[in-house]
């Protein structure tokens, strides 16, 4: 089988739209846009631009300047990048993170999409129901915030951050307290932990691109997990060694393409 990628034909009355973040060298997203836009007959083209935290202020006064339609954020921005905008969505300002920025005539708009994305995907892909469940999610930044406020809207019963920095897990976990009926709990990410953590956990997310746990301390900790765990791993490879430790011993696991 074949697939026939179309490439955009930019002109002079093209728009640009794009991704900003550091690194990029992992993205599908401008391979996945300018092919639908091509498909659609949209006269817009998707660029990467690889913007470093300390330039991202010049980044979004550039986005302005060039008359940019918008933009995708994603790691290391989808939470400083909210003093910059001049609106934010009331899902992203509940959830502390955005992700996609519009230009709305003069302003900048800023939105979340990870939270309903991660949801359908979860329920479509994954034939996931969080409503009642207990969750562990690895990692605190603006991923972490989107998945967690969108499986405390759903119903989740309990949700354990497991991070390097406590400070910034504790930060996030008060950003939940308006939630009722939920439980949240924050520990230091550590092998042990995660193995403590994982025999009562119904569903374990990653949100942490290469998070630097080790392949056996993975896999011992998956093989003493519930049988019925079901694995998310946020990052959209093929195959992660979360993924793969998961699959080893029989639990269900996707990754972030269908979040995506």
């Amino acid at each position: 089988m074949s697939i026939s990628i179309l490439a955009p034909q930019p002109g002079g009355k093209s728009r640009i739209i794009g991704i900003i973040g550091d690194p990029l060298t992992y993205t599908l997203s401008p391979l996945m846009h300018n092919h639908a836009l091509a498909l659609l007959g949209l006269d817009f083209i998707y660029l990467p631009f690889v913007v470093r935290p300390a330039d991202l202020k010049a980044a979004i006064l550039g986005v302005r300047a060039l008359n940019l339609a918008g933009v995708n954020v994603t790691i290391p921005h989808k939470e400083s990048v909210m003093k910059y905008l001049d609106e934010v969505s009331p899902l992203a300002k509940r959830i502390g993170a955005v992700n996609t920025i519009v230009r709305q005539g003069e302003k900048l708009v800023g939105h979340n999409t990870d939270a309903p994305g991660f949801l359908e995907s979860l329920r479509v892909d994954g034939q996931f129901d969080p409503r009642g469940k207990t969750g562990l999610i690895l990692g605190a930044g603006g991923s972490a915030r989107a998945l967690a406020v969108a499986l405390a809207g759903a119903g989740i019963k309990k949700l354990t951050f497991l991070n390097r920095t406590l400070a910034r897990a504790l930060n996030l976990a008060r950003n939940l307290r308006g939630f009722k009926n939920l439980e949240v709990e924050v520990r230091e990410l550590s092998p042990e932990n995660l193995g403590e953590e994982l025999r009562a956990a119904a569903l374990l997310l990653n949100t942490i691109p290469g998070h630097g746990l080790k392949r056996k301390g993975l896999e011992r900790a998956l093989k003493n997990s519930d049988p019925q765990l079901f694995v998310f791993d946020a990052v959209y490879a093929e195959t992660t060694p979360l993924l793969r430790a998961a699959r080893l011993y029989g639990r269900t696991a996707i990754n972030g393409l269908g979040m995506l």
